[in-house]
Parts: C-alpha cells; sequence; structure tokens
C-alpha cells in the first residue's frame, strides 16, 4: 500500500509505502509537488496519482506514475481534456478507468466524464 497526496501547505511532497508484513512504513521518493484532491490507482504494478490540485495552483490534468523498483515518480500523460479534482480512479483486468471530479471556475467540466487508459 501507498500513500501520497493530502497537501494544505507547498512543503507537503513526502509519499510513503507500507510494508504489512513487518508493520512498517517507509519513505519512497518524494511526489513532485504538494497536491490534494487526487485519484490513484495501481496498474502493471506502477502506481499512479492523477490529476488534483496542486497547492500552489488549479486543478490539473496530469497524471504520473511511480515505479516503485526505481523509486521514481515521471509524468505520465494528461487526461481528459478538462483540468478536475476530487473524481474517482480504479483498474480492473488490467485497464484503469479515470473520471468525475469537478473543474475549474469557467472550464465546462461535469461530473460525467469516463476516460478509459490502456498502457
Amino acid at each position: 500500500m501507498y500513500l501520497t497526496g493530502a497537501a494544505r501547505t507547498t512543503g507537503m511532497f513526502e509519499a510513503w509505502k507500507y510494508i504489512s508484513s513487518t508493520d512498517q512504513w517507509i519513505r519512497i521518493a518524494d511526489f513532485p509537488d504538494a497536491r490534494n484532491s487526487t485519484s490513484s490507482f495501481s496498474l502493471k504494478g506502477k502506481g499512479y496519482i492523477a490529476n488534483g490540485t496542486p497547492v500552489s495552483n488549479w486543478q490539473t490534468k496530469e497524471c504520473w506514475e511511480y515505479d516503485p523498483a526505481a523509486n521514481v515518480w515521471k509524468r505520465f500523460y494528461d487526461i481528459g481534456h478538462k483540468r478536475r479534482d476530487n473524481g474517482f480512479a480504479f483498474s480492473v483486468n488490467g485497464i484503469a478507468f479515470v473520471g468525475g471530479g469537478s473543474g475549474g471556475a469557467n472550464d465546462g467540466t461535469t461530473n460525467w466524464e469516463l476516460y478509459r487508459l490502456n498502457k
């Protein structure tokens, strides 16, 4: 299990991994920015943080990929055509789905958009 996000200030970049066999949390590579209201999912052994609101900015379309073997975050690609936060994400049978949420004041995003990601 991995944990990141929920930032309230610009200095909250930490990401953590939980190892159940030893009941320990281990700090992993910091996430690239302080962000909250994200959606997350795992797919084919990697973790993803999608959309959300960077603390010092507006909602975003960005999606970031975490590679546990390399302990590195990298920009994956944008999801959707509008910025959003407070959405949902899940993966089933090797396919990830990201959708819902709300957008910026003037971008027209609805809560009904759903994007299918095949990697």
